[in-house]
């Protein structure tokens, strides 16, 4: 009974995408609505469970989340389906309100059942990927609020919402087998850090390197022999971890190596030696870290770095050399869309991101200013992935060089919370994203194409018109003189034109 609604949702999204055209930026406003009600659904499956057990505590406080979520996206459901949405709205609130009267569990159970036979009447967005990547995105959350408040209800919630992840990239498997590998991997080392509590900004990392894998938006070029001096810089503080003992560090050390480093690289050693990059794909990801959770000898973790991951990575550094400056050729030479060339679509999603990341932005301000490092971290890195890699999608084929810009900006803004640097360093990168913001905007929407054609019209007008009404008061006046014969005062008009 629990797996009926995953098997629902799941038929309606294979049949979706047996019906598939990359449609790209434009559908994702579909795909998004998919999402909320997947992820309602989800939450909906978690309180008939309670109720199954005549739990009604935790039915309230399910019941709670759901209403909570569904309520924070009410004004986007409306624009896409006014009707139906305000229906469930209703519903679910009728919902909540039984729950909290206690009424028989039989009859909220049925009340659940209809609704969520109702999701599945839903059409369903056409890329499961970016399904996938919002279910993980409220997961992200809803584990930040167990961790931090040591809520079990946001817990169990986000165990369920990675689980129909899997399922649902299980049933759509990408066709890319080496990537399909790494996520398999992925959502392994996820389902231990979750099932541990670990951290949960190593959690998010990892959830965002998940996400990166299924929307593949990083490609733009960027500096690569920086980042291998990254990866050995982070290999040399991982010595230090491990020959002081602690292994922890060295873990989370060992993930910021490959996560946020090494998978960026990974596209161009594909193109120059697969084997290669199976090969530090294996050992940066697996190997070390089986070794450092093992707590193997130092020595012997230092050893296989040295010996197996730093020659393999100088190799692949020396390898991609030569493609990466040909790439950035290829790149210059591309022909790019003049501003304001993108869709409705994408002009209006563009706005809506962008509003969401000036709150996401905010909140940052604030975690960090209380002192709360990691909830400020968390809230920069759901600003760019959760949002700016949106913008970037019809942002990108207008201005690459300002994407890679907005891009540093981000990295910098998150590794300067990471330094803990002092809260004007932080506010005066968040104003530099700010005004990028709005730049972004007027890019991608075309706003200031035409600005200075309005301008020059209005103030001609403007001028034109004050022209000719002092020429008609003037032709008055000098009318009326030699009417009346005064022609003498007509030079004092002359003067006041001469000095105007």
């Amino acid at each position: 009974m629990k797996s009926k609604f995953y098997w629902y949702s799941i038929i309606v999204l294979i049949f979706s995408v047996s019906t598939f055209a990359n449609n790209g930026y434009a559908q994702n406003e579909e795909e998004n609505y998919t999402s909320v009600i997947t992820i309602t659904g989800v939450s909906l499956e978690l309180t008939k469970q309670a109720l199954l057990t005549d739990n009604y505590d935790s039915a309230e406080k399910y019941s709670t989340l759901t209403n909570n979520f569904y309520g924070k996206n009410i004004q986007f459901l409306r624009a896409v389906n006014s009707d139906f949405s305000d229906k469930i709205h209703i519903k679910l609130l009728d919902l909540h309100s039984g729950i909290f009267s206690k009424l028989d569990s039989k009859d909220l159970i049925n009340e659940i059942d209809q609704l969520q036979e109702t999701f599945t009447l839903v059409p369903s967005g056409v890329n499961s990927n970016i399904i996938i990547t919002s279910i993980l995105s409220e997961a992200d959350e809803q584990y930040q609020l167990a961790i931090q408040d040591d809520n079990p209800e946001s817990y169990f919630l986000t165990l369920s919402l990675i689980k129909h992840s899997k399922i649902i990239l299980e049933q759509n498997p990408i066709s890319d087998s080496r990537l399909n590998q790494e996520l398999g991997s992925f959502f392994r080392d996820l389902d231990e850090l979750v099932a541990n509590k670990n951290d949960f900004v190593v959690v998010g990392n990892l959830i965002t390197a998940i996400q990166r894998d299924l929307i593949q938006t990083e490609t733009i070029v960027i500096d690569k022999t920086n980042l291998y001096a990254v990866i050995r810089d982070l290999y040399s503080e991982l010595f230090t971890a491990v020959n002081s003992g602690d292994y922890l560090a060295a873990e989370e050390i060992a993930i910021e190596a490959y996560l946020e480093n090494f998978e960026y690289l990974e596209p161009d050693i594909e193109k120059v030696d697969e084997k290669l990059l199976e090969s530090l794909e294996i050992n940066m990801r697996e190997k070390l870290r089986e070794m450092i959770v093992q707590k193997e000898n130092p020595e012997a973790i230092i050893k296989f770095i040295e010996n197996s991951i730093l020659p393999d990575l100088t190799k692949a550094e020396a390898m991609t050399n030569d493609l990466t400056s040909v790439v950035a050729s290829s790149s210059s030479e591309k022909e790019l869309k003049s501003m304001g060339d993108a869709s409705e679509e994408e002009k209006s999603g563009v706005k809506n991101e962008i509003d969401v990341i000036r709150e996401r932005l905010e909140e940052t301000l604030l975690h960090y200013g209380r002192g709360d490092t990691q909830s400020a971290h968390a809230s920069a890195r759901s600003a760019y992935l959760d949002s700016y890699e949106f913008v970037e999608i019809p942002l990108r084929v207008i201005d690459p060089d300002f994407t890679l810009e907005v891009e540093y900006q981000f990295a910098t803004l998150r590794n300067l919370i990471k330094q803990e640097a002092p809260q004007e360093e932080i506010q005066e990168i968040i104003i530099g994203i700010r005004r990028n913001l709005d730049e972004s905007e007027r890019i991608v929407s075309g706003t200031g194409t035409l600005a200075p054609s309005i301008a020059f019209t209005s103030s001609f007008a403007i001028i034109f018109r004050e022209g000719l009404e002092s020429v008609l008061i003037l032709g008055a006046i000098t009318t009326y003189l030699e009417a009346s014969r005064n022609n003498q005062f007509k030079k004092y008009i002359y003067y006041g034109v001469m000095a105007a």
